[in-house]
């Protein structure tokens, strides 16, 4: 399959191509796919602002809350069970590829100072596929008690 491009401007820091992290991220999604679909059981995405880490406000790029130990502790029963992980943020959406970079290695960093188990990282727009979602934004529209939550 051939990779897509995109038009994404990038300012270039470095000796990395501007389309750099464009096509990495779409290589990614092909090969998380493919795993995806492989997998014999349940795939589960985890949010890590204000669901896996302590959310209050945008504090930067490289800042991430505490752990919130229930979600942590959800993670590993579901990864001991054979669950495949995927954790997942929206926050390196930024046009520069030192931004990019660094955010994705400073939250890997941090999963694995807090001794966060995960199979794949999933960065930029949108959501991976998954058979579940972990995310404090999501609602469930089945919950009568989450519908009630939005209409507020």
């Amino acid at each position: 399959m051939r990779p897509i491009t995109s038009k994404l401007k990038v300012r270039i820091s470095g000796s990395r191509p501007a389309s750099a992290p464009v096509l990495m991220m779409l290589n990614e999604e092909e090969k998380l796919k493919r795993k995806i679909s492989e997998h014999p059981k349940r795939v589960i995405s985890v949010d890590i602002d204000g669901t896996l880490s302590e959310y209050k406000h945008w504090k930067g790029y490289l800042h991430l809350g505490k752990p919130i130990k229930k979600v942590v502790d959800l993670i590993r029963k579901e990864r001991r069970a054979g669950a495949y992980i995927i954790i997942h943020s929206c926050r390196t959406t930024s046009a520069d590829n030192e931004v990019y970079f660094k955010s994705i290695d400073y939250m890997k960093r941090w999963l694995k100072r807090h001794k966060i188990p995960y199979d794949s990282f999933w960065s930029g727009c949108g959501k991976p596929y998954s058979n579940a979602y972990i995310d404090d934004k999501a609602v469930n529209p089945n919950c009568e008690c989450c519908m009630k939550e939005i209409s507020k």
